[in-house]
């Protein structure tokens, strides 16, 4: 009947497969860190058993007033790319930084689409209509995502006369088309050559043409304007449609359709409109890393990173970003660049999983706090770790701030951190406790302090479930892998084994097994080998689980299976460990112990795995117990080795030793 069961209840988990790469997760960690007024980032981490689901989510309240968002580039003009790190190094006031728009991966690099920065137009709208999106800004805050026409003209206000534009800081083969370059692009215009002998720069300042360049060398672009510029047929246009001293006005979709736009960058597909999923307009094959952005009803903006390519990261397609910023509660969005492009950057350090080193980028997003700033005022401590043991490394975000809780520009590991209650010490980003029990971890700069508690878990601590004296008859016996040994000797020793588990209530052995010393065992009996076995005697449930082949998530639907079992039994829960006691996946061992370890705080867990002596160990709440194979036991003392796992019922408690079966 218990095997129906079991079959069933598989049955059942299969037929829930998900639909999207964001069901049925195994396991979840979710960690928030302040890192201003109105801005948090959110780190969730979902373990599926197709791999792990990474993604960092930035709230940010566009009411708040001291937020501000801008764009990044390098400042010794964009035509040269650089790190999102090297261009937060270059800025003041930043609290977070995400990867911007695509861009041209050619000398000289260009962005897709606009810029727009403290209200000045950098470039220009990718020139396929309903193609590349772009987020707007303006100068109340509010945020706009649409497609934007890359219609430009210069307008001759002395003559009433308009010359197109191809484009603004995006080069043009051979200079055969009339394009506008500015200081923030290149310092300085590219000049005539030996090549484009015929180039000619009309150079604006203010809305004033200063003058009118043909074949002559570089110049300098002046901070408030910009130089026009074009070779060929086109340069002839510019000598005839202007002349020094002119007014002239840039008019361009942004400029002439949106009102007071402070802040813009390019980006990929829309995403959602008014709630509605739209058609993905420009998609990058694959699951893979990714960066979107969205719009709340009630203005807070969300940047999203997602990693990928790297295992066990799954990634998202655009299809699965849309649906993950709808299933976040955007009422717009639309995708920035990704893949080797994606990062985001926060206290100091890249907060996302990057799948090779640091991409050289044309641009960036970033959120300031403009808000002046007092004195140290307070210290908020983030512990990025849900289950803590003795010895972990367990990783910290660390912010200060002024009474208004604006932030103050420390990173974590400029503050010195001790424990309160529990002894540990600080490397970096990284508390490593030495001690278990209740305590605080405890971070001080400048005469301000912050602490937040912690549960410190024991570590390969004595078991006082173990017992030395054990009754004839208990609750169950358990053995290791009893084949091998086919000796005269061997037999007896097998036999006597047998003998004196069958008076214990059920029998189990771990792995395939012999067949013949479960023969000759009289009590109930199942050979543990391999997942989808359990086995209920009076209050425990013994459950078999397989992670001989690199982890539990390996077998399908085996953690849905386990968890289910564990959360049905009422008091013991015995988990039988088809291989070692550690996953070879540091993902699944951490999974398996923060879910036994909620377990053992409601009822008793032991965890039963072949080892190479009889031996046992408390890890938190949960206790470790080690069995061996009848082939490697070692018999040289045959009334102390020849042994094996008892549980029995004492004084309402199940507890556990190692009987013989020998006596001298």
């Amino acid at each position: 009947m218990k095997k129906q069961f079991a079959a069933l209840m598989l049955a059942m988990l299969i037929g829930l497969a998900p639909a999207v790469s964001f069901a049925n997760v195994i396991d979840e960690s979710r960690y928030q860190i302040p890192l201003s007024q109105g801005v948090n980032l959110k780190k969730v981490s979902s373990f599926y058993e197709w791999g792990v689901q990474n993604v960092n989510i930035l709230e940010v309240d566009l009411n708040n007033p001291s937020v501000k968002l801008d764009v990044l580039f390098n400042k010794s003009g964009f035509i040269n790319r650089t790190t999102l790190s090297n261009m937060v190094n270059q800025e003041q006031g930043v609290v977070a930084a995400v990867n911007g728009d695509f861009f041209s991966m050619s000398t000289p690099a260009f962005s897709i689409g606009p810029i727009v920065k403290d209200g000045k137009q950098l470039s220009s709208p990718h020139y396929e209509l309903n193609k590349y999106a772009s987020l707007l800004v303006d100068s109340t805050g509010n945020a706009l995502l649409a497609y934007l026409y890359s219609n430009i003209q210069v307008e001759n206000s002395s003559r009433g006369i308009n010359v197109d534009i191809s484009a603004i800081n995006k080069p043009s083969k051979d200079y055969g088309n009339i394009v506008i370059y500015t200081k923030e692009y290149t310092p300085n215009s590219p000049g005539a050559n030996k090549t484009y002998f015929d180039l000619t720069e009309i150079v604006v300042e203010n809305d004033i043409v200063r003058e009118v360049r043909c074949g002559q060398p570089s110049v300098a672009i002046p901070e408030n304007g910009y130089v026009i510029l074009a070779a060929g047929a086109n340069s002839f246009v510019l000598q005839g449609a202007f002349t020094p001293e002119e007014k002239v006005k840039l008019k361009t979709d942004i400029n002439l359709n949106y009102n007071n736009i402070k802040t813009a960058i390019g980006g990929g597909t829309m995403l959602l409109k008014n709630g509605v999923e739209t058609s993905i307009t420009q998609s990058v094959s694959g699951k893979s890393q990714r960066t979107a952005l969205g719009i709340t009803a009630d203005k807070k903006m969300l940047i999203v990173t997602v990693d990928g390519r790297k295992s066990p990261f799954i990634g998202m397609d655009e299809k699965d970003m849309q649906a993950y910023m709808k299933a976040l509660g955007a009422k717009d969005a639309m995708m920035l660049d990704g893949g080797g492009s994606t990062q985001l950057m926060a206290d100091g350090k890249i907060q996302n999983t990057m799948a090779s080193a640091e991409r050289s980028l044309v641009n960036g997003l970033t959120i300031k706090n403009t808000a002046p700033k007092g004195s140290i005022s307070q210290i908020e401590i983030s512990v990025l770790n849900e289950t803590i043991f003795q010895g972990d490394k367990v990783e910290l975000a660390i912010r200060a701030f002024d009474a208004s809780k604006n932030p103050i520009d420390i990173t974590t590991p400029s503050f010195q951190v001790s424990g309160e209650g529990i002894s540990g010490s600080f490397d970096g980003r990284y508390f490593t406790p030495t001690s278990s029990g209740s305590g605080n971890i405890v971070a001080s700069y400048g005469g301000v302090t912050g602490k937040i508690p912690v549960e410190v878990l024991k570590k390969n601590a004595p078991d006082t479930k173990m017992v030395q004296t054990l009754p004839d008859s208990g609750t169950a016996a358990v053995f290791g892998n009893m084949s091998g040994g086919e000796s005269i000797i061997d037999q007896a020793f097998k036999a006597k084994l047998a003998s004196s588990a069958s008076s214990n209530q059920a029998v189990m052995t771990l792995g395939a097994g012999d067949n013949a010393f479960l023969g000759a065992v009289s009590a109930p009996k199942e050979a543990f080998n391999g997942a989808y076995k359990y086995k209920t005697v009076g209050n425990t449930t013994f459950i078999s689980v397989d992670n001989r082949n690199g982890g539990v998530y390996k077998v399908k639907g085996q953690w849905d299976y386990l968890k289910g079992l564990m959360s049905k039994s009422a008091g013991n829960v015995v988990i039988v460990l088809q291989g070692s006691d550690k996953s070879a996946d540091s993902i699944d061992q951490n999974a398996f112990d923060k879910i036994i370890q909620k377990e053992a705080k409601t009822k008793n867990v032991y965890v039963v795995y072949s080892g190479k002596s009889f031996s046992s160990r408390v890890d938190g709440n949960v206790s470790y117990i080690s069995v061996v194979d009848y082939a490697s036991m070692p018999k040289t003392n045959i009334y102390q080795d020849i042994k094996y796992l008892q549980f029995a019922e004492a004084d309402g408690k199940l507890v556990y030793g190692f009987k013989p079966v020998l006596t001298p």
